[in-house]
């Protein structure tokens, strides 16, 4: 689960956050990767791993308010993934994915918000190494 806090200069933002795997050399390769648009950010409740349940429905779409430091929750694609002894774990952020969805009008500028009592965080579940 990822939760960025990141005020907008707009309405609406698309994110698409990318898990990936950095060696000690500095390749990386992908892990995961997610995506959300700001607009459908509200959910009534979490599954028992805490993924966000959302309806999209447009009665439960709600703008930001640009400026507005809002929480947005969502989650990765499962996977699982050993990370070597050395590795590191990096998240990429981006505001859009031209491959595989529509732009928005215009491409808002957003910041993450970090330290502070409203850090961003992201939650993996980790499993001890195998054997």
């Amino acid at each position: 689960v990822l939760v960025p806090h990141a005020p907008c200069d707009a309405a609406d933002a698309h994110v698409f956050p990318y898990l990936e795997d950095e060696d000690p050399d500095g390749r990386v390769l992908y892990v995961t990767e997610g995506q959300l648009r700001a607009l459908h950010r509200h959910s009534e409740r979490a599954d028992a791993c805490g993924v966000p349940r959302r309806s999209f429905l447009r009665a439960d779409a709600r703008r930001l308010e640009p400026g507005e430091l809002a929480e947005i929750v969502f989650d990765l694609l499962p996977i699982s993934w050993l990370f070597r002894p050395g590795h590191r774990l990096r998240l990429a952020l981006a505001g859009a994915d031209a491959d595989h969805f529509a732009r928005l009008e215009r491409t808002p500028g957003w910041r993450i918000q970090r330290g502070g009592a409203r850090a961003s965080h992201l939650e993996l579940p980790v499993i001890g190494a195998a054997k």
